[in-house]
């Protein structure tokens, strides 16, 4: 195998710039979807029903409100009263008398008086019909976790057909597959439990948020288990899954588990250096080729090579650590004390 070329090193500075921008951009996100009901949150989803809001808003939408800290003619907001949610628009009032409002589609003001701890808060946004796959998700629960299982299996399914070079199915002919390693393989099933309980908790958030009731206490539990799910399955797929935390070659090692060949010798083919083993593994789900493995013992190495029939040849070495010191002490062996003691008897 020679390298015909290296990509750039990966910097570990953009790397870490990377997963905070990643974790800045889920706390955005938090902040801003988090339920009124959770501590330090400001959102209100309405499903809305009726006419009154046509054709702005019709039956089966979902309305998005926002908690302010002050509010005034023209805003449409979200208020709780006579034991339920309306959102309609301010047409005066002050927050000390108190404010009028009116459906945009009604010819009456409302008969109601609205005071500040009513207001629920001021609409952002809204999703049309989001309200329809609601209810699906309510009613059919089982096939909305299907569906979901189905797509998160889209990015595996393949996206080209499996094409094999003469010079790798001649390797392949003295490779001998290596097995999975116990760590990769539970780390797999981790990853599966935890993604089934991210959309086990999706659909429970979905159907109390069908019902009006995400802000219950049901509510809570539902958005916390999603949030803590989700966390797990970000970490196990993109940390532990891919090896990362260990020390090379383990490290390698597991990012290439169930996919490696491990041969005698690599084929003399050009490989382009790649930055990773993990980038070493995309490449190789993307064509859909093993990978195969050679231990140079003198050189202390690993060597991983991907051969592509039409893309050329790409390769990863990771180094073998260092090995370990021996024991300055000398070991004796039973019969050296035996003897030592037979001669000590004979003097």
């Amino acid at each position: 195998m020679h390298i015909t070329s290296r990509q750039p090193v990966r910097h570990t500075v953009r790397h870490v710039a990377s997963w905070v921008g990643f974790a800045a951009l889920l706390a955005l996100l938090w902040w801003y979807v988090v339920p009124s009901g959770v501590p330090g949150g400001r959102t209100n989803y309405i499903v809305v029903s009726g006419h009154s809001m046509e054709p702005m808003l019709h039956t089966g939408d979902l309305a998005v409100a926002r908690s302010q800290d002050s509010y005034r003619t023209g805003d449409l907001i979200v208020v709780n009263v006579l034991g339920g949610s309306v959102i309609h628009r301010i047409v005066d009032g002050s927050a000390e008398a108190g404010w009028h409002t009116k459906g945009d589609n009604n010819s009456w003001v409302d008969p109601w008086v609205v005071h500040p701890n009513e207001v629920v808060g001021r609409y952002a946004i809204q999703i049309n019909g989001f309200a329809n796959a609601l209810l699906w998700v309510r009613t059919k629960p089982l096939q909305f976790g299907a569906a979901c299982a189905l797509i998160t299996l889209l990015p595996y399914l393949p996206r080209r057909r499996r094409r094999i070079a003469p010079v790798l199915a001649e390797a392949l002919a003295h490779a001998v597959p290596e097995p999975a390693l116990a760590r990769r393989t539970t780390d797999r099933s981790a990853l599966i439990t935890s993604a089934t309980c991210m959309v086990l908790s999706l659909a429970g958030a979905a159907s109390l948020l069908a019902r009006h009731q995400l802000a219950s206490f049901a509510g809570i539990v539902a958005t916390t288990a999603l949030a803590i799910s989700g966390a797990s399955t970000l970490y196990l797929g993109y940390w532990v899954y891919d090896g990362r935390g260990t020390e090379e070659p383990t490290k390698s090692l597991l990012a290439l588990s169930g996919i490696l060949r491990l041969v005698n010798a690599l084929p003399d083919v050009d490989a382009t250096l790649v930055g990773s083993a993990t980038e070493l593994r995309s490449l190789a789900e993307a064509f859909r080729l093993p990978v195969l493995h050679h231990v140079d013992e003198q050189a202390r190495r690993h060597e991983f090579l991907l051969i592509t029939e039409r893309a050329g040849a790409f390769a990863w070495i990771a180094p073998m650590g260092e090995p370990p010191l021996p024991d300055p002490t000398p070991l004796r062996r039973p019969a050296d004390e035996e003897s030592g003691h037979q001669h000590s008897q004979a003097a």
